[in-house]
């Protein structure tokens, strides 16, 4: 008859290693993993090479067209509105715009003084119209007796029509009989895009 079952023995010395098997199959591919943190900002590359130079752009805009200018005593004041120094005259075309710089040499010789002087650029067409003011002016202007004061005006006109214009300083006064001592006036125009 078979007796009982004796106890475990003890584990025995692990023995020498096998040789390697051989390589499997390729398993099957896993599910994509989560997207990693974003890394560090790595160095700055070096510079690349200079670009080839590109075409050349189209040509800017003209820009001073022409100027004129001229000196002369001009006109004295009257009580309506008329050029009261030296004129030049422009033509320009639509768009072209106009600066105007004038002096003019004002003064009196009457006792009780010269006053109530309004000065303006003006322009007028040289077609025919009326003088046309611009700006605000300068207003009330007078003078001592035996006084004579340089005035001086600037402006810029723009948004007139094609055409020849006259441009100047224009003027008006009251006691305009009193301003009897006036000399030379000098003015320039410069016509630009």
């Amino acid at each position: 008859m078979t007796g009982a079952t004796g106890a475990v023995g003890a584990t025995g010395a692990t023995g020498p290693q096998g040789p390697q098997g051989t390589v499997g199959a390729t398993g099957a591919t896993g599910p994509q993993g989560p997207q990693g943190l974003v890394g560090a900002t790595g160095a700055t590359g070096p510079q690349g090479p200079v670009g080839a130079t590109g075409a050349t752009g189209p040509a800017g805009s003209q820009g001073i067209v022409t100027f004129a200018t001229t000196s002369g005593a001009g006109g004295n004041p009257t009580n309506s509105l008329a050029f009261i120094g030296p004129t030049v005259s422009v033509t320009i075309t639509a768009g072209q715009k106009v600066k105007l710089d004038v002096t003019k040499a004002l003064g009196t010789s009457v006792a009780t003084g010269a006053n109530s002087l309004n000065v303006f650029p003006c322009y007028q067409s040289q077609a025919g119209g009326s003088i046309t003011t611009a700006g605000g002016g300068l207003f009330g202007l007078k003078v001592a007796q035996n006084t004579r004061i340089p005035i001086s005006l600037n402006y810029i006109f723009s948004g007139l029509p094609a055409g020849t214009y006259i441009f100047g300083m224009g003027g008006l006064s009251s006691n305009a009989a009193n301003w009897n001592d006036n000399d030379f006036g000098y003015v320039s125009v410069i016509v630009f895009n």
